[in-house]
């Protein structure tokens, strides 16, 4: 598939021209809504932003579920000239002020001009925003319409803002250009040898850049059909993703591991003898760390609704280099190793081993070729590049590397250095393929040796009654011992906090690892703080612990 339009506007007019349509299943009826429709729609929102004050490069906060409005609204924007800027709403957080304070301070960094969301919506919290124009879209809707003004938008201008969830730090805001989510999308096509009999569907929050980039826009520069199912309806009943698969002969459908991990636990055997798979060619897994054991359990359990053996494709990426660096293709099937502990840590290198039964080793996911166009240079501290198997910083160099942080001069110079994007994650290559260990700033070091979280959290979902995705682990600075010590914290169910689960896990961590915990914690589900994506805050968890310590210290 050769993708011909080089910015979003020409992307959804060469799209209307074909049958294509979106399909939104947030209603009790699905509604389809054809790309034709879309643009049609998405003109007249324009004429109203235009006539409302929106100007060319004017940035505008998004706050929608995912839907018609949604869909309406972003390329009405798009068309108005208008950079979006998709963030969460302040109800989908158990802490809501701080769901309200990241939209007040992205709006401030990025300057700006309007935030779009529901009546719904701004009735609960519209009220306690300072400073920053709302407009609801039932408002939007009711608006006289005015000619739209046509713009005309280059590849080098800005077309999305990304505020990254922040995971690790503080929400920064990604510029991606016209042309790096075009490259992108190029890139994808290419390496999913994607055509036009091809169905995504997606249950991704719009606010992520997988949901976005990888499903939203990129079904529309490849002119392909678009299922969308909203966030919420997959983690209530997680089958309802597979429903939408099986109804509309999905082929492509990414998730973060976590999700993969949920059609393990909560989807009945029953209910997996009901569906056809087999349409599903590329299940893309990203955005966190990669459990390749889980992912080799869930091609096994659903085998027998037809999924192919090769459906699983690992990916790595970020909203730094749009969405996607390294990804599976179509007929590569799911591929990890066991390297030796010790010399990942004391040596930096990755020694393969041939079982993993072998006390002191780790699993590590291959996560595929560079997609088209991306170079991948493993550093060490110094900058110097190095050799395959030997562990350093990801650098990544390519034509979807973003812009820049909006608003952040010196953190942009401190990533992007001669066109090159300090990624801030560890790993190592072979055979030209991505080996990810995990963020450099969430290192547990302990006597001077360097620890993953994830060479803990793994080994601890091995114990019966802990289950994946819901442990933390972080390292905590000890006077007495000169060093880290280890914590970990598992979100269990209320009648589990008073078992003896813990010890399980003090024992089977440290027979497993060599590193005895100080702590296990088992807290009840939702302590653990997570992004909006899901993603594991360890560092917010370790902010959390130490204040509380602090003020314990304090009382006594």
């Amino acid at each position: 598939m050769e993708i011909g339009s080089t910015t979003l506007i020409e992307a959804l007019r060469q799209a209307a021209v074909t049958d294509k349509a979106c399909i939104f299943l947030d209603q009790k009826e699905p509604v389809m809504l054809t790309y034709r429709e879309l643009l049609t729609q998405a003109m007249l929102v324009a004429g109203k932003l235009q006539h409302e004050g929106i100007c060319e490069g004017d940035s505008v906060v998004v706050v929608l579920p995912t839907g018609r409005f949604f869909a309406i609204t972003f390329w009405g924007i798009v068309f108005a000239g208008g950079v979006p800027c998709v963030l969460p709403s302040p109800t989908l957080s158990r802490a809501p002020q701080r769901g309200l304070a990241k939209i007040e301070r992205v709006s401030q960094k990025i300057g700006s001009r309007l935030l779009i969301t529901t009546q719904r919506e701004s009735a609960v919290w519209g009220g306690d925003l300072t400073g920053l124009p709302l407009m609801t879209v039932e408002r939007l809707e009711s608006l006289d319409t005015h000619p739209w003004r046509e713009v005309v938008r280059q590849p080098a201008d800005l077309a999305v803002i990304q505020a990254t969830s922040g995971s690790t730090s503080a929400p920064k805001c990604v510029m991606l250009s016209q042309r790096n989510i075009q490259a992108n999308c190029c890139q994808l096509a290419h390496r999913f040898e994607t055509s036009w009999d091809d169905v995504v569907v997606c249950w991704l929050p719009m606010f992520h850049d997988m949901g976005l980039i990888g499903c939203f826009l990129y079904s529309i520069f490849c002119q392909i059909q678009l299922v969308l199912l909203p966030p919420s309806k997959f983690v209530r009943r997680p089958v309802r993703w597979l429903n939408a698969i099986h109804d509309y002969r999905g082929t492509q459908s990414p998730a973060p591991n976590f999700a993969y991990g949920y059609l393990m636990t909560r989807v009945k055997d029953a209910q997996i003898a009901t569906l056809d798979l087999s349409s599903w060619r590329l299940a893309i897994c990203g955005a966190e760390p990669i459990d390749p054991l889980l992912l080799d359990a869930f091609l096994g359990r659903y085998r027998e609704a037809g999924l192919r053996p090769a459906a699983i494709a690992p990916a790595y990426g970020m909203a730094e280099v749009s969405l996607c660096a390294t990804v599976y293709g179509p007929r590569e099937t799911l591929s990890y190793e066991t390297v030796c502990e010790s010399s990942l840590h004391e040596q930096e290198l990755a020694i393969p081993l041939f079982s993993d039964e072998e006390l002191g080793t780790i699993i590590v996911c291959n996560c595929g070729r560079p997609v088209s166009g991306m170079q991948i240079d493993i550093r060490s501290e110094d900058q110097t590049s190095l050799a395959e198997r030997e562990v350093g910083r990801i650098w990544l160099k390519g034509p979807s590397v973003m812009q820049g942080y909006m608003g952040d001069a010196a953190k942009t110079a401190e990533v992007l250095v001669e066109g090159w994007l300090d990624s801030g994650d560890i790993g190592y290559l072979r055979d030209g393929c991505l080996f990810v260990l995990g963020r450099e700033k969430e290192l547990i070091i302990i006597r001077g040796q360097n620890y993953y979280p994830t060479d803990f959290e793994r080994v601890a979902e091995q114990v019966a009654g802990i289950e994946t995705g819901r442990v933390a682990a972080f390292g905590v600075y000890h006077a007495t011992v000169f060093s880290e010590e280890l914590q970990i914290v598992c979100e269990v169910k209320k009648s589990q906090i008073e078992s003896d689960l813990a010890e399980q896990v003090k024992a089977h961590v440290a027979s497993q690892t060599g590193v005895p915990p100080a702590v296990v914690n088992l807290v009840p589900r939702g302590t653990i703080p997570r992004t909006t994506s899901g993603k594991l805050q360890r560092n917010a968890l370790k902010q959390l612990y130490q204040t509380a310590q602090n003020e314990k210290q304090r009382v006594a």
